[in-house]
C-alpha cells in the first residue's frame, strides 16, 4: 500500500510505492472502493555515466531520473553490477569484471533505460618472465624471453599493449620484436 495524506473531500496525495506497475488506482474508505482508469509508473530515464569510459573496479555515477525503484544495473554481455542507489537521480555502480564495451541497462519494475559505457583494460601485471637474462640482439626460436601476466587486451580483445622495455629501453615494434596474447608476451628482439 501507498503512503498517503488526504488534502481534501477531492484530493490524496500518494506516493508511489517501491514495485509499483502500470495500472488502476484504488482508493478504499469504510464504504467501498473506487478505481481510476490506467495509472502508468514512470520507467527509469538514464542521462548519463561519469566518468564514461572506466576499468573492472571502477565506480561510476549513473544520472537520469525515476532511479529509485532500480533492481539491476548490468554492463554489456550481460554482466550484473553491485549497485546502490543515492537518490531518485543518482545510482553508483561498481564495473564487474569481464565487462566489455556497450551499454549499461538499468532495469526497474516499470521498465529500463540504457547509457554507452567504454571498458578500459586493467593495469598491466606481470606475473613472471623466463629466463631471466639474455644476449642483447635478436633471439632465436626457442631462446625468446616470455613474460606472463594480465591486463595485455583491452576488454574488447584487442592488443593494450603500446610498449614493452628492458631496463628503460624499449624492445621495438609490436608484431616485429615481440608479440602479445591476453596473458603473455614473447620478446623476440633485446634492446641494445
Amino acid at each position: 500500500a501507498a503512503a498517503f495524506t488526504v488534502d481534501s473531500a477531492t484530493q490524496i496525495t500518494a506516493v508511489v510505492p517501491a514495485g509499483a506497475i502500470d495500472g488502476a488506482v484504488v482508493v478504499t474508505t469504510g464504504t467501498g472502493s473506487a478505481t481510476s482508469a490506467a495509472f502508468t509508473v514512470a520507467d527509469p530515464e538514464v542521462t548519463s555515466v561519469n566518468p564514461a569510459a572506466a576499468a573492472v573496479g571502477a565506480t561510476v555515477a549513473i544520472s537520469g531520473t525515476h532511479l529509485s525503484d532500480v533492481r539491476s544495473v548490468t554492463f554489456a554481455s550481460g554482466k550484473a553490477a553491485a549497485f546502490t542507489i543515492g537518490s531518485d537521480s543518482t545510482i553508483t555502480a561498481t564495473v564487474p569484471p569481464g565487462v566489455i564495451s556497450g551499454n549499461i541497462t538499468v532495469t526497474a519494475p516499470s521498465g529500463s533505460d540504457t547509457v554507452t559505457f567504454t571498458a578500459l583494460p586493467a593495469p598491466p601485471t606481470i606475473a613472471s618472465f623466463s629466463p631471466t637474462s639474455k644476449q642483447v640482439g635478436p633471439l632465436s626460436a626457442g631462446s625468446y624471453v616470455t613474460v606472463t601476466g594480465t591486463g595485455f587486451f583491452d576488454p574488447d580483445g584487442v592488443s593494450a599493449v603500446s610498449d614493452v622495455r628492458i631496463g628503460g629501453v624499449s624492445v621495438g615494434t609490436q608484431g616485429a620484436d615481440y608479440t602479445v596474447t591476453a596473458t603473455s608476451i614473447t620478446i623476440t628482439t633485446i634492446p641494445a
